[in-house]
């Protein structure tokens, strides 16, 4: 008859294993330290069984149980959770709860900003693109040109200025090129051409043609009624159209000083 023997082959001794299960208790209770008031701790029957073995223990053991407890202790740490008090937890759940709320809430209001920016370009952008509303062009059929030329001279009237000799004294240059600049802001559809009448020893005069008609500027020299060249000229044989010719350059040389305007 055989007799059997188990032989049990162990790599820690009982020190070690005893070492590994109070270090393991020993970084819990400092979780429970670490969250709880120190003389709580103190309190626990977990604390007093803890202390009394680790009282029976050589200095080498007890080196060792502190550096395994403080690794279990970092180790743990990372992984709080479970060694948390329910106020704690719940606190550090609330705040985590918080914090993605404020998340949303601050997504939410970039997403509604950058929207309503758009819409605010969006809408410029129309306005922009969309054409301007400028007053109608007159035409030369759409108006009494008479008329327009009356009214044109009698404003022209109170606001003309010397601006060709610059001596205070008004001429047919003042009035053709003031009363150009005044009918181009006031009719800009209707082109106001200034024309020069250049007949030597008889007439030089600068005078206005508009929609092939031709018209004295000047106040002082046409009846009263009338603004055509032939009504205001025509009796003294002094004009005779075959002498007109572009005013332009005259325009053009004067038009620099309307700072008055």
């Amino acid at each position: 008859m055989y007799r059997e023997e188990k032989i049990v082959i162990k790599n820690e001794t009982f020190t070690d294993i005893a070492i590994k299960e109070l270090a393991d208790v020993k970084a819990r209770l400092l979780i429970y330290k670490f969250y709880h008031m120190e003389n709580k701790a103190h309190k626990l029957p977990a604390f007093q069984q803890l202390d009394y073995c680790y009282s029976q223990m050589n200095d080498y053991d007890k080196m060792r149980v502190d550096r395994r407890a403080a690794d279990l202790f970092g180790k743990y740490m990372q992984k709080p959770d479970g060694f948390m008090p329910y106020a704690v937890l719940k606190r550090r759940y609330f705040k985590c709860w918080l914090m993605l709320f404020i998340s949303f809430l601050f997504t939410a209001y970039l997403f509604v900003f950058f929207e309503g920016t758009q819409s605010i370009y969006n809408i410029v952008t129309e306005l922009a693109e969309q054409p301007e509303d400028k007053p109608p062009l007159y035409q030369p059929h759409n108006i009494d040109m008479e008329k327009a030329v009356h009214n044109t001279i009698l404003e022209l009237d109170k606001i003309v200025y010397d601006i060709s000799e610059q001596n205070g004294q008004l001429n047919c240059t003042d009035y053709a090129i003031e009363f150009k600049i005044l009918w181009d802001m006031k009719y800009p559809g209707i082109p106001c051409h200034v024309v020069w009448n250049i007949n030597p020893g008889i007439i030089n005069h600068l005078l206005v043609e508009i929609n092939g008609q031709y018209y004295e500027p000047w106040s002082a020299n046409y009846p009263k009624g009338k603004h055509d060249m032939q009504s205001v000229w025509g009796k003294s044989g002094r004009y005779d159209p075959k002498y007109n010719q572009d005013g332009s350059s005259w325009y053009n040389m004067y038009i620099k000083n309307r700072m008055y305007w």
